[in-house]
């Protein structure tokens, strides 16, 4: 799926004031209440450190614009993988409405470039390159332009973000 609003996100929280001390912080758009020493059973299960840092945070009011967009991005995505509606598919998987579902993801998303901006884990152009070389030369490719173009720089881009703040909450999780 494109995440083109992901782009759009980063480049609104950077340009947000960012305010906190400690455990907390906020912007904006959104507010953490605690992101390191997070409680999490199963360090391994991705999905529970995410539902546990999203248990932390509000969100006052989300964008229209931006989640009509993610919406309709939703709608293309499950409609052409299962043949059905992103409101059947979430309905069925997650027991959540599309409208419900697309908050989360956002949340998700401005929560990640928060804390990636406060702990200083926005990638430079020489990390991206460097990460992008490995991850081609992991899945077989030899030439990292073929495989930027295959999934976007984007794309790569929100995944490798994603992948370093997550990273982060394991490695600050409560013992």
């Amino acid at each position: 799926m494109k995440r083109g609003y992901a782009i759009v996100l980063i480049i609104l929280l950077l340009g947000t004031n960012l305010t906190g001390c400690g455990n907390a912080v906020s912007n904006e758009v959104i507010n953490i209440q605690k992101y390191k020493g997070l409680v999490v059973e199963d360090v391994t299960d991705s999905d529970s450190v995410w539902q546990a840092l999203l248990e932390h945070c509000t969100v006052e009011e989300y964008p229209k614009e931006e989640l009509e967009m993610l919406k309709e991005e939703l709608d293309i995505q499950y409609g052409y993988i299962a043949n059905k509606t992103a409101e059947q598919v979430i309905r069925e998987n997650y027991d959540m409405t599309l409208d419900d579902f697309a908050k989360e993801q956002l949340k998700k998303q401005y929560a990640i470039t928060l804390i990636a901006e406060k702990e200083g884990l926005l990638a430079d152009d020489k990390a991206y390159e460097e990460e992008l070389k490995k991850r081609a030369e992991s899945n077989g490719f030899t030439d990292t332009q073929e495989y930027e173009d295959m999934y976007g720089k984007e794309e790569l881009s929100t995944m490798m973000l994603e992948e370093r703040v997550l990273q982060f909450l394991i490695d600050n999780v409560k013992q």
